[in-house]
């Protein structure tokens, strides 16, 4: 035990200081470390609640969340709720209660009674209890994502959206009645998004529902909403079927740059949206339309670019990104090349030798971005103090082949 609480401790010590892109980078060793086995979860689950309460830190609550979706990958569903109930101090019939919204398919009204009675009391819980990440996700999902063809029956609306606002406003170091306009006032937004939605979703249309839209991306809760709306609309209905055009980006893209500009701790939700929806196929569309709206999901992990959530994007082109078709990866080459400046750092070297490195052999289809990819693989060798001998290798290869090709 004297070896693993070392262990652990160097772990958590490096990932508290962590920035959200550095936490999911250490984030599999801290896992590979605490999900070995039962008695190593377990003890790592009660440490992290026993530092949060000490601590007030909520990376501590982060890495518990993340411990638990993994332990439940991995079948251990019955041992993470069971724990969880137990460590936690919320009220026993609160917890229960969530618990069963998070395990069934269907949100019944018993339940949203139960918990909106607690928190409309005299003295409610604590907010932090509601603030479950996957449990907001469920609640949105169930109010803008069609389960079975249908939005959540209308009647049970109201509570929803109260619970959703409670979690995503209530501040409890100010004074509880100075708060209920702003609950009220994202509720009502919560309400208008879903009704402007619920005769449109399923036949893939958006007309009238726009100004609703723009008033919910305002808040961020809104907009995790609209995230999971965009993504259904992108892969379940006729949406581009009717509006796209090869000339101009489809109003559900531009949306996405709308949200990734204002919410920047949403870029990574973001981009997992256009991860998921870049390799969707329209069945209808022939092969160069479906390449042309591919090629407009591209366009949006380039505003993310713009917007400095570079390496996460550079890592996709480099890894699952290999999957696209090599005219969309020359596409993103030539722009970012286009919009980078140097000095370069060395992880953006690297990452871009990654993916130009897998490109050698089709480089004729790049000649009109051949001296680009030259003109940055030059100057990154400026800096070669920074790179390792192994990535300089790459680089001179790489423009000994384009050189070769002109």
């Amino acid at each position: 035990m004297k070896v693993y609480n070392l262990i652990l401790n160097n772990a958590l010590s490096e990932l508290v200081s962590k920035d959200d892109l550095e936490f999911d980078e250490e984030l599999p060793k801290l896992i590979a470390v605490c999900c070995e086995r039962e008695d190593t979860y377990l003890y790592t689950q009660i440490l992290l609640r026993r530092l949060y309460d000490e601590f007030g830190v909520k990376t501590f609550n982060r890495l518990r969340r993340e411990l638990e979706i993994v332990a439940k990958k991995r079948g251990n569903t019955a041992i993470v709720d069971i724990l969880h109930t137990n460590i936690s101090d919320a009220p026993l019939d609160l917890s229960k209660t969530m618990k069963n919204i998070m395990n069934s398919s269907n949100i019944t009204p018993g339940d949203l009674i139960t918990l909106k009675r607690f928190y409309l009391s005299e003295n409610p819980p604590a907010t932090q209890y509601l603030c479950n990440y996957d449990f907001i996700l469920k609640l949105l999902k169930a109010l803008y994502v069609p389960q079975h063809g249908a939005l959540l029956r209308s009647d049970l609306v109201e509570d929803t959206t109260f619970i959703i606002a409670y979690a995503t406003t209530m501040n409890e170091s100010k004074p509880k009645n100075e708060q209920r306009n702003d609950i009220l006032k994202v509720q009502l937004v919560l309400k208008d998004l879903y009704t402007s939605l619920t005769n449109k979703t399923e036949v893939g249309s958006i007309t009238g529902a726009m100004k609703y839209i723009i008033s919910a991306i305002r808040f961020p809760v809104g907009s995790m909403g609209v995230l999971m709306w965009i993504e259904y609309m992108a892969t379940h209905t006729s949406y581009f079927e009717t509006y796209f055009r090869t000339k101009e980006a489809p109003i559900l893209l531009l949306i996405l740059d709308e949200i990734a500009s204002r919410h920047q701790l949403q870029q990574p939700v973001v981009f997992s949206v256009i991860k998921r929806c870049v390799k969707h196929k329209t069945e209808s569309f022939a092969p160069e339309i479906q390449l042309s709206l591919q090629r407009t999901w591209v366009d949006r992990m380039l505003y993310l670019v713009q917007l400095h959530y570079t390496i996460p994007v550079l890592k996709y082109f480099s890894g699952p990104g290999r999957g696209l078709d090599d005219s969309l990866i020359i596409y993103f080459v030539k722009k970012v090349l286009r919009l980078a400046q140097p000095p370069y750092t060395s992880s953006f070297v690297h990452q871009m030798v990654n993916i130009l490195e897998p490109l050698i052999q089709n480089l004729k289809l790049i000649k009109d971005v051949q001296q680009l990819v030259i003109n940055f693989l030059e100057q990154s060798l400026d800096k070669q103090e920074i790179l390792g001998q192994d990535i300089q290798s790459k680089i001179n290869i790489i423009i000994k082949q384009c050189k070769q090709i002109k």
